[in-house]
């Protein structure tokens, strides 16, 4: 499933996430994407050109068109999504923060989840997490320096630290599991 695989007007780029399937496939499988929009009232259809990220002459980078992308999806467990998908688009105000709720995953709700976003644009940050309820409470913050209009994604990876027992030696010591990177989170900066 493509997590915000919407692209904001006036933008021609955005980031996004692709969960797999449930069901391992242990095969490359062809990887298609296909893009719609609204041209003049006509539905207009593309599909995406696969391409490689390559450098030439050790400093210039370039888009090169490769003939086929392909997929596999490695595992022999049944897998289940650990995040649902984010449909509205958050309205963050700029100078200020909005809380997005999520379900904490299955057999998470004991342990502490930590967030870190994945190159969010200048002056967007993660303001505090918590845990309310069995649900996983995330504000985001916009600065005053941020733009408003500004559309997109934000790319979030999760982990869980569990509680530290009495008899932890080194409770200060302990390391992140990751959990996965939620789906895409769609957002616009607003006036507040």
């Amino acid at each position: 499933m493509l997590g915000g695989g919407t692209i904001p007007a006036g933008t021609d780029t955005v980031r996004v996430t692709l969960t797999a399937s449930l069901e391992a496939v242990a095969t490359p499988h062809r990887f298609l994407i296909e893009g719609e929009a609204s041209i003049d009232g006509r539905t207009v259809r593309h599909a995406g050109v696969p391409a490689e990220d390559m450098m030439q002459a050790f400093l210039w980078r370039s888009m090169v068109p490769v003939e086929q992308a392909l997929l596999c999806v490695l595992g022999n467990d049944h897998r289940k999504p650990l995040w649902s998908t984010i449909e509205n688009r958050l309205r963050l105000p700029v100078g200020g923060t909005v809380l997005l709720r999520l379900a904490v995953p299955p057999g998470q709700a004991g342990n502490q989840i930590q967030l870190a976003l994945s190159d969010p644009p200048d002056g967007i940050g993660i303001a505090d997490v918590s845990q309310n309820g069995g649900f996983l409470m995330v504000r985001f913050s916009a600065d005053r320096k941020a733009k408003p209009g500004l559309a997109g994604n934000l790319i979030a990876e999760a982990f869980a630290i569990k509680p530290s027992g009495a008899s932890d030696p080194q409770p200060k010591n302990r390391r992140p599991v990751p959990l996965g990177v939620l789906p895409a989170i769609p957002f616009e900066l607003v006036q507040p």
